[in-house]
């Protein structure tokens, strides 16, 4: 799996470029390429390499592997992961690209209330989420999507506390062999 670091660091200005609004989104989209797929394995992978590369932007250059259970918020020190506490499992392309609402004015799509309600501050529209997934997501027949639980790292715990969820997920195009993972 190779980490594509240029495409990830330009993402935000390239949506800002084609007019979709990213100011003050709290998901985080990372791009890896991976030419030898082996399913929820590669997947697992590629959560892992997502929040490697986010813990080497805050300058750690390691993740601490550990079998603790429990992360509490940690703002300074390197990511812990424990990978046996990961469990991932498999959505369809029509539940995670939702805009419907239930009967309580709430996304059905976790993907949709991460984008749009995790932070008070989002002024972006729904026409912003349908055009930034309409440019990373071309041919969705193609897509195989993976929604990853978030107790199994203290990269989910700061903005656990704060918003109250947190999210991550491996999205792999079979045309392209290219992961698209998006965490909060």
């Amino acid at each position: 799996m190779k980490f594509l670091e240029k495409e990830t660091d330009r993402f935000v200005l390239t949506m800002v470029e084609k007019n979709i609004w990213m100011k003050e989104l709290v998901l985080t989209y990372g791009f890896f390429h991976e030419e030898n797929y082996k399913g929820e394995e590669s997947h697992q992978e590629a959560a892992l390499a997502f929040v490697t590369a986010i813990n080497q932007k805050r300058g750690h250059t390691k993740i601490e592997y550990t079998d603790r259970v429990n992360f509490p918020v940690n703002l300074r020190k390197t990511y812990s992961i424990n990978q046996l506490l990961m469990q991932g499992f498999i959505i369809e392309g029509n539940v995670f690209f939702s805009t419907a609402y239930d009967s309580d004015k709430k996304y059905t799509s976790d993907y949709a209330t991460a984008f749009f309600k995790l932070s008070s501050s989002y002024k972006g529209e729904e026409k912003d989420f349908i055009q930034l997934n309409n440019h990373i997501f071309g041919n969705r027949a193609k897509l195989i999507i993976y929604q990853w639980n978030n107790t199994w790292s203290d990269y989910f715990s700061y903005i656990k506390k704060m918003s109250g969820a947190a999210y991550l997920w491996t999205v792999y195009d079979e045309e392209s062999k290219k992961f698209t993972v998006l965490g909060t």
